[in-house]
């Protein structure tokens, strides 16, 4: 009964500590999140891989890359997006989402049947749960 008693109001400070870790820090240190009220981190990390289309040099690819930036800029839930391409011939982006909500509207079936039909090959999409992340010492420039 006692144990009961101080469990809840134990629980609900946990809870309020757990809302209260959406902090941003210095660089070199850890950036905390809140979760969704049971343990899950609302950040998501998504990791896009589609096959260079024959003949596409790496120069256009960056250049197609640099035009698609402003469909990025304004996405609803994106909050960082890095684009990549691989030692393999692949392209695409390192994504972190508010939430995978956000993630799974930008990345639905019309997305899919689009990289279909642009690059003429399937698109690899990868959900990562990212419970917190960190900066390291270097600036970005």
């Amino acid at each position: 009964m006692h144990a009961r008693i101080i469990a809840r109001p134990l629980s609900r400070v946990a809870a309020l500590a757990t809302v209260a870790l959406a902090l941003t820090f210095t660089p070199g240190t850890v950036t905390a999140q809140a979760n969704d009220g049971f343990g899950n981190p609302q950040f998501v990390a998504v990791v896009v891989r589609i096959p260079v289309p024959n003949g596409i040099p790496h120069d256009k690819v960056i250049d197609l890359m640099r035009a698609s930036v402003p469909d990025y800029q304004h996405l609803p839930g994106l909050v960082r997006k890095y684009f990549t391409i691989s030692d393999d011939n692949q392209f695409g982006g390192i994504y972190l989402f508010e939430n995978r909500a956000a993630a799974e509207k930008h990345f639905n079936d019309a997305w899919y049947a689009g990289v279909q039909k642009r690059y003429g090959a399937k698109a690899d999409v990868t959900y990562f749960s990212a419970p917190f992340q960190i900066d390291g010492q270097s600036p970005m420039k």
